[in-house]
């Protein structure tokens, strides 16, 4: 029998931990990319630098999150036996060949794993659902790619079509919830990690059909506010800003980039101009918000986040930038660039 994929996570702070460590949701502590406690050693090796490294079964493109003592992460693993399905009868070379490139639905374990930080070891791992995804993935993807997060309380697993679960610290199912079937452009598979910020979880569902975006109490996984959204596929993770008048939920797609009242859901701006495929976490920094994209294409936005109010078109990379002190770091096609405080305060002069 064939020998399941597995792919490898790796960890090398030192213990005991120090204040303010934790790494509490995709792009961290602050959701600009940047480890403000961190003194990460400048060598690597398969041994140099490294405290552990342990296999974990199938895959998952989640990033890990840390707490406490605990590293948590998500991954997807194909049930014993399960084959994909076998091109048609019929096909001619050519479909034959696309056929063999694509990532078909095999019956998946949707897996939730805890490591003690220490060592790597498994503190618990728990199936939080068995099946069949609807659709495929692009073969650079996984069907486990949504980061978890958490809030010091629980530990909130968004598998897309497959659910959204929460778990205490402990490993005990708090709730769940099915948002229904996503059906992404070109079946490129799913990936928009949620975001928790006060009583509430935020999770963006664009997609082919109905996109919307919802709010749900955390505790309980009830919806607190649901908005449509005139959006095709996107991939970016809500970034909760506070800022200007109450907290806002900052979204960028290819139609409009929009920020919403948390407590509300309204549109508090919007603003056009990013390009297809929208992948890139919005970050804040400096007053304001960088929303990027970069799929046949480039756009960068700037919006003065307290200020902003309505249409605020004005003036991107197919990565999440990172902001840390006076500037902004970003990558494109071939370069990396970095934008003095100075530079971005000017781009975002036509917001």
């Amino acid at each position: 029998m064939k020998k399941l994929p597995t792919f490898t996570a790796i960890w090398s702070l030192a213990l005991p931990l120090a204040a303010g460590a934790d790494w509490p949701q995709w792009r961290g502590p602050e959701g600009t990319g940047v480890a403000p406690s961190a003194d990460p050693p400048v060598r690597w090796s398969e041994t140099e630098n490294v405290r552990w490294k342990v296999p974990i079964p199938g895959r998952g493109h989640a990033a890990p999150i840390v707490w406490g003592e605990r590293v948590y992460l998500l991954t997807a693993v194909p049930v014993e036996g399960a084959r994909p399905p076998e091109p048609p009868a019929d096909a001619d070379e050519r479909t034959r060949e696309r056929w063999m490139r694509a990532v078909h639905p095999v019956e998946q374990r949707f897996v939730v794993m805890a490591l003690n930080r220490r060592d790597g070891s498994v503190a618990w791992e728990r199936t939080a659902v068995e099946a069949v995804p609807h659709e495929g993935t692009h073969r650079d993807g996984t069907w486990a790619s949504a980061s978890p997060v958490t809030d010091g309380a629980a530990v909130y697993a968004q598998f897309g079509s497959q659910g959204l679960f929460a778990y205490s610290l402990d490993g005990e199912l708090l709730w769940q919830r099915d948002l229904g079937d996503m059906s992404t452009r070109n079946g490129f598979g799913e990936g928009a990690s949620p975001a928790v910020h006060g009583d509430k979880l935020i999770v963006n569902w664009d997609h082919e059909g109905d996109s919307f975006i919802v709010a749900l109490d955390k505790k309980t996984g009830k919806t607190v506010w649901q908005k449509s959204r005139d959006e095709i596929t996107s991939w970016s993770t809500p970034l909760v800003v506070e800022a200007g008048e109450r907290p806002q939920v900052v979204v960028a797609a290819t139609g409009k980039s929009r920020a919403y009242d948390l407590a509300t859901g309204e549109v508090v701006w919007e603003a056009a101009g990013m390009t297809t495929n929208v992948v890139p976490t919005p970050v804040y920094g400096h007053g304001m918000v960088y929303l990027t994209s970069g799929f046949r294409g480039a756009a960068l936005q700037a919006v003065r986040v307290a200020e902003a109010k309505g249409e605020v078109t004005g003036t991107a990379a197919d990565a999440s930038p990172a902001v840390a002190g006076g500037e902004i770091y970003l990558r494109g096609s071939a370069h990396l660039y970095c934008l003095a405080e100075g530079g971005a305060k000017e781009a975002a002069a036509g917001s």
